[in-house]
């Protein structure tokens, strides 16, 4: 059985467990109340083999994907040169960036607010929203 079928089988043991537990009446006889326990007990003794074989199930689904794991392939090691040149492809895309916000801020009389922006995002802070009143 696979680990599904376990966990159902378990979840129909305890409900069958717990209907066998409430046929147990006041008034009833004593060989009545006994041969239902013994059912009873029997249906408990199922349940825990059942989680032992869910356990076993489980360490054997864990030990396998430990095992894929340790044969996946490494990762290819990433070609020095392409990371400097996207490094430099983005030092020089925030370069432009900040220049057009400053050429903005010099445009519209703030030029302040240029730098303060291009410095708050390099700082790695919120920039301030702007309030229409």
């Amino acid at each position: 059985m696979n680990l599904e079928q376990l966990r159902a089988l378990l979840a129909k043991l305890t409900r069958d467990a717990d209907a066998k537990r409430s046929e147990v009446k006041d008034g009833m006889p004593a060989a009545d109340v006994t041969r239902i326990e013994g059912e009873h007990a029997a249906l408990v003794t199922e349940m825990h083999r059942v989680r032992g074989d869910i356990a076993k199930a489980e360490k054997a689904e864990s030990d396998a994907a430990e095992a894929a794991r340790a044969q996946a392939p490494a990762q290819p090691a990433q070609d020095p040169e392409a990371l400097q040149r996207a490094a430099q492809e983005a030092v020089r895309a925030d370069r432009a960036r900040a220049s057009t916000i400053q050429a903005l801020g010099k445009r519209f009389g703030r030029e302040d607010a240029g730098r303060g922006a291009c410095r708050q995002r390099l700082d790695g802070r919120r920039l301030p929203q702007r309030r229409d009143g």
